[in-house]
C-alpha cells in the first residue's frame, strides 16, 4: 500500500491535491482486512497532509508579516511565492518467488491462474480435504493478484536490461537482497533451451524456428526460450563492444554471480567462433559438456587479447605442426619417448604399491575418520583456469532459497508443496565455485593395477596413433574449418579410437598427464617432464615445446575423459 499528497502552499490561500493508490494482496487470510486497513491509512494520511498544510501556512503567514514590518517601501514582493511540499507513505515491493517463476517461465496469466489452482487441488485431495472458495482459492482472486504481480515484473523488466539501474532506480522500494536475487533468476537459463542455441547465429529472424524447436524439445514455453535469446544476444552484444576481459565485463556489467558469468563467458565463446553441435555423434551431448568442453578451448588454446573475446593461439597451432614432424616421422624419438613415458608410469606404480603398504601397516583409524578419508570427492567438472577466473564446473546444486521474496500463493500450502513443482522450467541453480586444481582428477582413487593396465595398452601404434591426433587437433586450430568441427574432432580422433582400444577414462588421464609432465607421484614429489628428458631432441627443442606439449595433452586428456 501506498499514498502519495502534494500539497502547494501560497500566500492567502492553500491548494491541496492527494492521489491515493493502493495493492492488496488476496493471497492470505487478511486480504480483507487489509484493504479497510488501506482505506483507514488513507483517511489517516489525509488528515495528515491537511494538518501539515495547515502548519505550514500558519508559518508562511507569521513568517510574511514579520518579513513585511522590516522591508523598506520601495521593496515588494509577488504573491506568486509558495512553497511546495510532497508527503509520500509507502512500503517495500513485494515479489512473489511462485508468481516470478511463472512469469520468467513465460506462462500467461491465465495459465498461471491455472497451475496454481491444480497445484492446490492436488495437494488438497492429498490431504483429505475439499478445496472450497473460502480458503483463498477463489480463481477471481488468484487472478487478480498474479495480474498484479505480471504488472509489476513488466515494469521492472527494463531496469533488469540494465541491471545496474536496478539498484539506483526509485521507482520499486526493494532491499538489495531481492535485487540481487531478481537479477540472478532473470538471467539463469534452461540448460536444453541453450542447448539448441549453442553455436547458431544470434539473429531474431534466424531464431524463429529454433526458438519452436526448443520449446518442443524442452516444455518451456515460447515466451521463457524468447527471454533466454534476448539475454544471450544483449551480453554478447556487450561483449563485442568493449575490450577487456569477458568474464569481467559480464560480471561488472550485468551484476551476475561468478558461475553464471563463467557459464555466458563460455556460451558466448561457442556462438562466436560458431564451433558446430550439430553433428551426429554430438546429439547425446547436453548443454553441460558442451559448455565443459568450450571452457577447455577458451582457456588452452586461446592467447591473451585486446578484445573481450579472446584469439584463437595461432602459435599454438605452429607448435603442434612441428611437433607431429619432430616426433611423429621419427621412429627413433617417438621410440625413445614412449619408452620415458613407461619408465614414468612404472616409478608411479612402484610408489603407489608403497604407499598402500605403509597404509595397511598404519595401525587403524576410528570409523568416522576413516570414512572422510575414503570418501569419493565429487566430479570436479571444471579444467585449469590459466591465471583466468572464466572456469568452474559445470555440476548444478541446489539455489539457495530467496528469504525476501515470500511466496503469498504459498501461504495456505501445505509444508513443502509449491505451486512451481510441476513446471517444466525451474530455475537453474548456481554451479559451484571456480576451480584451481592443476587438473581433474578422476572419482575413483588411482590403484597399482590402473597403472599395469596403462601400461599393458601403450603399445607403439597406439602412442604414435594418439599422438598424431593431439597434434592434429592443435594443428586445426588455425582454419576455420578444422575450428569450427573441433567438437567432433575429439570424439572422432581421440574418444572413439580409445574406445575401440580398450582405453577408458583412468588410462586416458595418467598417459596424457605423464606425457604432458605435470603429473605428481602418488608417494610425493613431482617427477621430470618426460618430454624433456627425450635426449635424441635438440635442448633448444625441448625447452620451445614443452609448454605446448603440456597444453594440448591436458586439453585433449580433459576433453576425452569427459566424453568417454
Amino acid at each position: 500500500m501506498s499514498f502519495h499528497s502534494t500539497s502547494s502552499l501560497h500566500r492567502g490561500s492553500t491548494s491541496v491535491t492527494a492521489g491515493i493508490h493502493h495493492q492488496a494482496y488476496y493471497s492470505n487470510p487478511t486480504a480483507n482486512r487489509s484493504l479497510f486497513r488501506s482505506a483507514a491509512i488513507s483517511s489517516a494520511a489525509k488528515n495528515v497532509v491537511s494538518s501539515v498544510s495547515q502548519s505550514m501556512m500558519n508559518t508562511v503567514n507569521s513568517s510574511s508579516a514579520s518579513t513585511t514590518s522590516n522591508v523598506p517601501t520601495s521593496t515588494s514582493y509577488s504573491s506568486s511565492n509558495s512553497i511546495s511540499v510532497a508527503v509520500s507513505f509507502t512500503n517495500e515491493l513485494h515479489v512473489d518467488s511462485i508468481a516470478w517463476q511463472l512469469w520468467l517461465a513465460g506462462f500467461s496469466v491465465d495459465q498461471a491462474c491455472t497451475r496454481i489452482l491444480k497445484e492446490r487441488t492436488k495437494q488438497a485431495e492429498a490431504h483429505g480435504k475439499s478445496i472450497s472458495y473460502q480458503d483463498h482459492s477463489n480463481p477471481v482472486i488468484i487472478k487478480n493478484y498474479i495480474t498484479s504481480q505480471y504488472r509489476n515484473f513488466e515494469i521492472l523488466e527494463n531496469y533488469l536490461h540494465r541491471p545496474k539501474l536496478l539498484f539506483s532506480q526509485l521507482i520499486f522500494p526493494l532491499d538489495t537482497n531481492t535485487k540481487q536475487y531478481l537479477i540472478d533468476s532473470y538471467y539463469r537459463f534452461e540448460p536444453k533451451v541453450l542447448r539448441e542455441l549453442l553455436g547458431k547465429k544470434l539473429s531474431s529472424r534466424a531464431m524463429r524456428k529454433e526458438l519452436e524447436d526448443a520449446h518442443d524439445r524442452s516444455g518451456v514455453p515460447v515466451a521463457g526460450c524468447r527471454r533466454m535469446f534476448d539475454n544471450l544476444k544483449r551480453i554478447m552484444k556487450r561483449c563485442e563492444d568493449l575490450d577487456g576481459n569477458i568474464f569481467r565485463i559480464i560480471q561488472t556489467d550485468f551484476l551476475l554471480q561468478n558461475d553464471l558469468a563463467a557459464q555466458y563467458s563460455h556460451v558466448i565463446f561457442i556462438n562466436f567462433y560458431r564451433l558446430d553441435t550439430t553433428k551426429k555423434k554430438l546429439s547425446n551431448l547436453t548443454f553441460g559438456d558442451f559448455e565443459y568442453l568450450g571452457s577447455i578451448i577458451m582457456n588452452y588454446f586461446t592467447m591473451p587479447s585486446s578484445s573481450a573475446i579472446p584469439d584463437v593461439d595461432m602459435n599454438l597451432a605452429q607448435d603442434a605442426r612441428d611437433l607431429k614432424s619432430l616426433i611423429v616421422n621419427h621412429k627413433d624419438i617417438l621410440d625413445d619417448f614412449r619408452a620415458r613415458v613407461l619408465s614414468h608410469l612404472q616409478t608411479q606404480q612402484q610408489q603407489c604399491i608403497l604407499l598402500q603398504q605403509q597404509q595397511q601397516s598404519d595401525p587403524p583409524l576410528p570409523p568416522t575418520i576413516l570414512s572422510n578419508l575414503t570418501q569419493t570427492p565429487p566430479r570436479t567438472a571444471s579444467p585449469a583456469a590459466p591465471a583466468s577466473p572464466n572456469l568452474h564446473t559445470s555440476t548444478l546444486t541446489p539455489a539457495p532459497a530467496h528469504a525476501a521474496a515470500t511466496a503469498s500463493i504459498t501461504a495456505s500450502f501445505p509444508p513443502g508443496a509449491s505451486a512451481t513443482a510441476s513446471l517444466p522450467y525451474q530455475d537453474v541453480s548456481p554451479a559451484q565455485p571456480p576451480t584451481t586444481l592443476p587438473f581433474s582428477a578422476p572419482r575413483t582413487p588411482i590403484l597399482p593395477q590402473h597403472y599395469q593396465s596403462a601400461i599393458d595398452k601403450l603399445t607403439p601404434a597406439v602412442f604414435k596413433h594418439l599422438l598424431r591426433s593431439i597434434f592434429s587437433i592443435g594443428a586445426g586450430l588455425s582454419y576455420n574449418k578444422e575450428l569450427r568441427d573441433v567438437f567432433v574432432q575429439f570424439v572422432e580422433k581421440v574418444v572413439e579410437p580409445c574406445a575401440a582400444m580398450g582405453w577408458g577414462p583412468m588410462e586416458i588421464y595418467l598417459l596424457l598427464v605423464n606425457v604432458a609432465g605435470t603429473a605428481g607421484a602418488a608417494g610425493g614429489g613431482a617427477l621430470e617432464a618426460c618430454f624433456e628428458n627425450v635426449k635424441l631432441l635438440a635442448m633448444h627443442h625441448r625447452k620451445r615445446y614443452t609448454a605446448s606439449l603440456a597444453r594440448l595433452c591436458r586439453a585433449v586428456g580433459l576433453a576425452a575423459g569427459r566424453l568417454s
